[in-house]
């Protein structure tokens, strides 16, 4: 019985082994390292159905047979290095020096030069010389992979490993069984050389297949379950007795049963992974799509800007000379209509400029200028702007400064940048009521407070606010208009001058407090 064991054991790792060569070779089959894979796997399945039949039947013939399949994986093992992970130029003559030699020792296999008899064993004269053959071709191989392993990238560098421990596994384990135990005389140990190659056979597919584990876990499980069918099977002849032919029996076709829902179950398993990976390739790709888009946008929008820049510059500056008298005394009623020309030339330079900056923001071309500055100086500057706007809808605006002037290390133009924005959006939003600014600070930070008495912000929008192209619908008027990059470039600054932006509302109809945090000495962007 332990030799059927035996037997059976050895025919399901070469069937193993077997089906993995042609996984991989029927992928690309003109592809030179999926053949020199089916090369080194066809080898092992000798080797393997050679010990077992030896095993069995004690025959001198495959007792042999075992050193020409040896003969066989050393050489494509080696070839296989000189092609994978990537191709290595070897001269022909070299080549043909190779397969010269290794023909030449699996003509020898077959003769008692390298072996006499199986029982007793009694080893040729040509062992020792054909043990330093396999030795070299093996360890030249895997000092090609080795000196590869620097160049190659990361890819390449984890199929290298993922070689290399296959190979060690099996090689240590084969040539202990094989080659070290017969050195000594013992024989009974070379039926578990062949069970090694399963290592180097699985970790080497999986490197060439480029960590494609799913269909090599289907093809195990199928030939696994087909191993033990077949094992239980022969079980059932082996045994005399009516009871235990029945036993067999029963176990045989509850291994049948449950070897086919396992089957169904690691498919299913494998078709809901790849469809998952299927799924996450084509989001991958549909997320660099839409990177590309948004590059093309932001060029887009810094193309146009530019290109609107300049003539609504010369509007402005023909507008201030005509109000000017330039051109002559104007009538009272043109003079209102060319104010409020200029007042909406103004508001499209204001909204040219911001989608500048959002364009530079997201193209990473805006710099932080650190200086030292007052900060209650920059704050009543932009308070005293704003004022006649909040005069003109009827709103009372109140500065809170520091009772003592606070000089700060930071970037001056975008802290302007951040105030005035919120300074905007309060008389834009206010309706009536006022606008209270105040100074606030700490052992470390500053705090820029603007209050006011307009819309609000409903609760659900409060962090939506700083968003790109965000309005809240409180907010919305075609009156007002605006298109919600303001604030997201008070955030964006924000975050590089190493502070923060957030607003406080209870509602809407209710005001909302916008606050700047920002540190007295800049932290490094």
């Amino acid at each position: 019985m332990d030799l059927f064991y035996t037997f059976v054991l050895l025919l399901t790792i070469s069937l193993l082994n077997l089906g993995i060569g042609f996984l991989v070779f029927t992928k690309i089959p003109r592809n030179r390292v999926h053949q020199l894979f089916l090369g080194v796997c066809l080898s092992f399945v000798a080797w393997g159905i050679a010990v077992a039949v030896m095993s069995m039947t004690k025959s001198a013939f495959a007792a042999k047979f075992t050193f020409a399949a040896g003969t066989g994986i050393g050489y494509f093992s080696l070839l296989l290095a000189w092609y994978f992970p990537k191709r290595i130029n070897i001269s022909l003559w070299t080549k043909c020096i190779v397969s010269a030699v290794a023909l030449v020792f699996f003509a020898v296999s077959f003769t008692d030069l390298i072996d006499i008899s199986y029982q007793p064993l009694v080893l040729g004269p040509l062992f020792p010389v054909y043990t330093i053959f396999l030795g070299i071709y093996l360890i030249v191989g895997i000092t090609t992979m080795l000196l590869q392993y620097k160049t190659l990238d990361l890819i390449g560098r984890r199929q290298v490993a993922f070689y290399i421990v296959g190979f060690f596994l099996t090689v240590t384990l084969g040539f202990i069984c094989d080659l070290v135990f017969p050195l000594y005389g013992v024989s009974e140990y070379i039926k578990f050389g062949p069970v090694s190659p399963v290592f180097f056979i699985v970790f080497t597919s999986v490197a060439i297949m480029r960590y494609k584990l799913m269909e090599i876990k289907i093809l195990a499980t199928e030939l696994f379950v087909s191993a033990l069918v077949l094992f239980y099977f022969f079980n059932i002849f082996s045994n005399l007795q009516f009871s235990k032919i029945l036993l067999s029996t029963g176990i045989f076709a509850a291994t049948v049963f449950f070897g086919i829902s396992l089957v169904r179950s690691v498919r299913k398993e494998v078709a809901q992974r790849e469809e998952i990976e299927s799924l996450a390739a084509r989001l991958t790709i549909a997320n660099k799509q839409l990177k590309a888009l948004d590059r093309s946008k932001s060029e887009f929008i810094s193309m146009a800007s530019h290109q609107l820049r300049t003539p609504l510059a010369v509007i402005k500056g023909y507008l201030s000379m005509a109000e000017e008298g330039v051109y002559g005394k104007l009538k009272d009623n043109l003079s209102d209509v060319l104010k409020r020309i200029a007042k909406s030339n103004q508001e499209l330079i204001v909204i040219v400029s911001h989608l500048l900056d959002v364009s530079r923001i997201e193209q990473g071309r805006i710099e932080v200028n650190a200086k030292i500055f007052d900060i209650n100086d920059l704050v009543r500057g932009c308070v005293e702007f704003i004022r006649p706007r909040a005069k003109e809808k009827g709103l009372k605006i109140a500065f809170n400064p520091l009772a003592k002037g606070v000089r700060i290390n930071s970037d001056e133009h975008k802290v302007h940048e951040i105030v005035m924005n919120f300074l905007d959006n309060s008389v834009k939003y206010t309706d009536r009521g006022g606008i209270i600014v105040s100074i606030e600070k700490d052992q470390n930070n500053i705090r820029v407070l603007v209050k006011d008495t307009g819309r609000g912000i409903e609760k659900e929008n409060i962090k939506k606010v700083f968003d790109k192209f965000t309005v809240a619908s409180s907010a919305k008027s075609r009156a007002i208009g605006g298109l919600g990059i303001g604030l997201y470039i008070c955030k964006r600054f924000s975050e590089m001058l190493g502070g923060r932006v957030y607003a406080i509302s209870d509602g809407k109809g209710k005001g909302s407090v916008f606050i700047f945090e920002l540190p007295k000495q800049i932290k490094k962007y």
